[in-house]
């Protein structure tokens, strides 16, 4: 005989007192996990307690906010110059590529070469079509 042959046997033998070993062990395993000791209290609550019916609280004439507040036109425009800038994103202009970080609320300017004319242009460009919107709203890459 071989010794692959010999070798071949005894990797089948293994194998099968394996298997064997396997099943004999999951089919002697108990069906019940656990044996649960019985609950001393019924299941379900033999009555219930509501509490009582609240009273209705009378409406409220003053909440403490003005109703006729006015927002200062300044802060009006900086609002809609944003949102009008943020519909056009991602805007690519011959000296910038401007694009908007929601996570810090800033507009992300990439300027191209020379960064010095570009930043120029893109200032004087910005004081043209969105004068509210304040450099401090401009980060520049």
């Amino acid at each position: 005989m071989s010794k692959k042959f010999i070798i071949f046997v005894f990797f089948i033998i293994v194998i099968t007192i394996a298997i064997a070993t396997i099943i004999y062990v999951y089919s002697h395993l108990p069906t019940t996990p656990h044996d649960l000791p019985p609950t001393p209290y019924p299941p379900q609550p033999t009555s219930y307690h509501l509490p009582p019916t609240p009273s209705l609280i009378p409406p409220q004439t003053f909440t403490g906010v003005e109703t006729n507040q006015e927002i200062p036109t300044d802060i009006e425009a900086i609002g809609e110059q944003k949102t009008n800038l943020r519909k056009q994103i991602p805007l690519t202009l011959s000296f910038a590529t401007i694009e908007f970080d929601y996570k810090n609320d800033l507009f992300l300017v990439t300027l191209l070469s020379p960064t010095e004319e570009s930043k120029t242009q893109f200032n004087s460009w910005r004081e043209q079509n969105y004068p509210a919107l304040t450099e401090d709203k401009f980060t520049f890459q």
